[in-house]
């Protein structure tokens, strides 16, 4: 029960986290150009912003490093009162793998086969490097 009040305050601050990162990310993503725009083929009407999973991405990845730092997770200890597993390091270096390829693809409008090849090269990482869900 421990763990899994743990692991619902880990997503409750990485949702709160988000919900206060998203405006600035917003901002800046269109002062950079981030956006997707209006074509025959897409359904929105103006200009929306993309990667907006980066920024979801990244807060749980924060709100997790803090759990860690402050031994709120249990795992390999790094510090004197913290604690990662290194299976939370193997699953949240797949996703950031993942978010990247995400982002790529939303930047550079990537064909099928090359997102498709980029994420079976991330899975095929993540099954080499020993990782099983059981």
């Amino acid at each position: 029960m421990q763990v899994a009040n743990q692991l619902w305050g880990l997503l409750g601050a990485g949702f709160a986290l988000t919900l206060f990162m998203m405006p600035p990310y917003l901002w800046a993503a269109e002062k950079l150009g981030f956006l997707d725009r209006p074509a025959h083929r897409k359904i929105h009407t103006r200009s929306v912003v993309t990667m907006g999973g980066l920024p979801i991405f990244f807060s749980l990845g924060l709100v997790l490093l803090c759990f860690s730092l402050f031994g709120r997770y249990p795992g390999i200890v790094l510090l004197p009162h913290a604690s990662i597993s290194m299976k939370i390091v193997t699953v949240y270096g797949a996703g950031l793998l993942m978010a990247l390829w995400g982002a790529v693809d939303d930047h550079y409008h990537l064909s099928s086969r090359t997102k498709f090849a980029g994420q079976f090269i991330t899975a095929f990482l993540f099954a080499l490097l020993g990782y099983r869900f059981e």
